[in-house]
């Protein structure tokens, strides 16, 4: 489908030509008409066949890649009809400059609520290092991210970019809980706890969120959190996972509560866990941090 507002090209970048050559032929310029028919056909469509509200207080869009440059598009085009729009890892390697142009440009309002992600790797993680100019990509697309959140003004917004984030469905995947939330505006829990779980207590067999309250940390404040988990006594389903703003609750440089996607082993009877910001380690006095799963 057309839904760029111009040709994204190949990318040809100042540290090397046709980085995304792939794109070379791909469709541009028909994004006006992608959104009114979004707006005319599709949304009266779904508050029929979904019950869809018709209220746009209760309204919200996204996309991932050249989607994330088409829900940017919509957040100016209809600003109004959304409660809050989702963008990850827009390809603003695209189109000659003209997206991020457009974005810092408009001066017609943002929805209430927006939510902007990159991952650290963008280009290498998908397409290797072997190219020269691969790592300058990275980097561009990093630094695209941040400029984008500077230009929308007068909305909510989170924004990040993931340590160690590629450009792929199980990374967006990974980071679609913050998005939802932050665009939901839950309350936010009170700081009772240092650690808790959703769900809670951990499911045996399961999928669920290891939720931390980042101000309660004995970890000196860094950019990078992790989380290292294993199940009875480290014996099964050792994972390393990031923590990633949740969405809960924003602070001025980041989110005060954050959050691991991880899973429970069939059969496990407990978790043990420890947390590091790539420097420092807290490991409970070496004792490390227990929770039950059932």
């Amino acid at each position: 489908h057309d839904y760029l507002s111009a040709p994204p090209t190949g990318w040809d970048a100042p540290w090397g030509k046709g980085m995304r050559g792939d794109m070379w032929d791909a469709p541009g310029g028909g994004v006006d008409e992608y959104l009114g028919r979004v707006m005319a056909e599709l949304l009266p469509w779904a508050q029929h066949r979904f019950g869809l509200s018709v209220e746009p207080s209760e309204r919200y869009f996204g996309g991932s890649s050249f989607g994330g440059i088409c829900a940017l598009y919509m957040a100016m085009r209809f600003p109004g009809e959304w409660a809050g729009v989702m963008v990850e890892s827009p390809s603003f390697w695209a189109g000659d400059g003209r997206y991020m142009a457009d974005v810092a440009q408009h001066d017609k309002g943002w929805p209430n609520r927006m939510y902007l992600a990159m991952g650290e790797f963008e280009y290498t993680g998908f397409r290797g290092t072997e190219r020269p100019g691969s790592l300058q990509c990275d980097a561009f697309l990093r630094d695209a991210c941040g400029e984008c959140a500077g230009h929308l003004e007068g909305t909510e917004l989170l924004w990040l970019v993931e340590p160690g984030g590629k450009h792929n469905e199980r990374d967006w995947g990974r980071r679609l809980p913050c998005a939802l939330r932050w665009l939901l505006a839950p309350e936010v829990p009170e700081a009772a706890e240092v650690f808790w779980t959703r769900l809670s207590p951990v499911p045996s067999g399961g999928a669920f969120e290891l939720l931390v309250h980042k101000e309660m940390l004995s970890l000196p404040v860094r950019e990078r959190y992790q989380v290292h988990l294993g199940f009875d006594n480290w014996s099964s389903g050792i994972q390393c996972c990031n923590l990633l703003p949740s969405g809960l609750a924003k602070e001025e440089n980041g989110s005060a509560i954050l959050a691991a996607l991880a899973y429970a082993p069939p059969g496990s009877a407990s978790m043990h866990f420890a947390l590091t910001n790539g420097v420092e380690w807290d490991n409970n006095q070496e004792k490390n941090y227990e929770l039950p799963v059932r």
